[in-house]
């Protein structure tokens, strides 16, 4: 669903927009809007109301342009977070309001809702702004899913591994190397905080062209991806497939015969042995706990500074 928010003359609008006598202050209504898409419309007061069509962009855009045939005027966010949630309290809980709307994962919320309170009390000679600054890199994580790239030899699980984890079919699998012959991204939710999943070719000497330009692809994804796993089954020379800066090595199909090793998480895509340490590893690798549970306030949104030095 997608919420676009109108001010001003906004009881001519909507009576113009969806043909009925426009709906009251404090109440929301199922209208149709402008002949384009049934949604709701909820009006916040004299001056403010929301129109909510279905989310998709060209429901949208049709809408919009709707609006301006009615004499509405585009406008960028507002610079002032109140503005865009009139009903906040103040700045902290409209930033919160707008951090919320856009969080990725389920486990932003409990700890976004929390923040307004926090930022009402913060001292900074207790949590600097430097500190703060550098642990919001890792909860901002929260709110835009990091990349994770599961790269390794042909035929160790991988795609079977990101089928598991996604709980559908989202890659390819077949018992040969080199079934995945190009990237496969799928959105997953790993114990509350939601990942793009990258299932990269196998490494191999490319066989082809097309191997050729995926194992090239592979390396500019590793590039830019914020967690690396490098994966195998245990059956290749130790150190086979390696890639740099892996920071989880895996040990995919345990419920087979193979090597052990320490240094490696283990798990079988095809049991479920393992899986839920994986996805706890990767997650508290990404967002560690002790980020999480910190009582210092979330740097979330860079204004919440100047709302406290004002006092929202």
């Amino acid at each position: 669903m997608a919420i676009i928010q109108l001010t001003g003359d906004v009881r001519s609008v909507l009576a113009d927009l969806t043909g009925k006598a426009p709906v009251e202050v404090g109440h929301v209504a199922v209208r149709r809007l402008g002949g384009i898409d049934t949604g709701l419309v909820a009006r916040l007061d004299e001056r403010i109301a929301y129109v909510m069509p279905h989310g998709g962009r060209r429901i949208v855009s049709l809408l919009v342009e709707r609006l301006v045939e009615l004499g509405c005027v585009v406008q960028e966010a507002a610079t002032d977070p109140r503005d865009a949630y009139p009903e906040a309290q103040d700045a902290f809980e409209a930033l919160m309001l707008g951090a919320l709307a856009r969080a990725a994962s389920p486990m932003a919320i409990d700890l976004l809702t929390v923040q307004p309170g926090r930022w009402r009390k913060w001292d900074p000679s207790l949590h600097p702004e430097s500190e703060l600054a550098d642990r919001a890199t890792r909860l901002s994580r929260l709110l835009t899913p990091p990349i994770v790239a599961l790269v390794g030899p042909p035929n160790v699980g991988k795609s079977t591994l990101c089928n598991a984890l996604a709980g559908r079919s989202a890659s390819i699998t077949a018992d040969r190397p080199g079934t995945t012959r190009d990237y496969v991204g799928v959105v997953i939710d790993l114990g509350g905080l939601v990942v793009h999943w990258i299932d990269t070719p196998g490494i191999r000497p490319a066989a082809d062209q097309i191997e050729h330009d995926a194992a090239r692809l592979t390396k500019m994804i590793l590039s830019r991806a914020d967690l690396i796993i490098a994966a195998d089954d245990g059956q290749q020379t130790p150190g086979a497939g390696a890639v740099p800066r892996a920071d989880i090595h895996l040990r995919t199909k345990c419920d087979l015969p193979g090597r052990t090793e320490a240094a490696y998480l283990s798990c079988s895509a095809r049991t479920g042995e393992g899986l839920a340490e994986l996805v706890a590893v990767i997650r508290d690798t990404l967002v560690p706990p002790e980020d999480r549970d910190a009582d210092a306030p979330w740097l979330f949104d860079e204004r919440l500074i100047a709302a406290a030095q004002r006092g929202a």
